[in-house]
């Protein structure tokens, strides 16, 4: 018996916003976010406190797929 060990998913963090992510926040066209993970959510507040965009998410809300996320 032969086995094949194939990798078809693997979840890489982003280590930061893209240009057009952090100009959509500023402007509030961002108005919610769908969180995953607790995982999902810590990466997204370390990327938004990277780029200082902190003071843009007081519209935003959140939603979360279990109270620890």
């Amino acid at each position: 018996l032969q086995v094949d060990e194939v990798l078809v998913y693997e979840a890489r963090a982003a280590s930061c916003l893209s240009p057009q992510m952090i100009s959509q926040l500023k402007q509030g066209l961002i108005t919610s976010a769908l969180f995953f993970s607790p995982r999902t959510a810590k990466v997204f507040m370390e990327n938004v406190r990277q780029s200082g965009l902190i003071p843009f998410l007081s519209g935003l809300k959140a939603y979360c797929l279990s109270p620890s996320v």
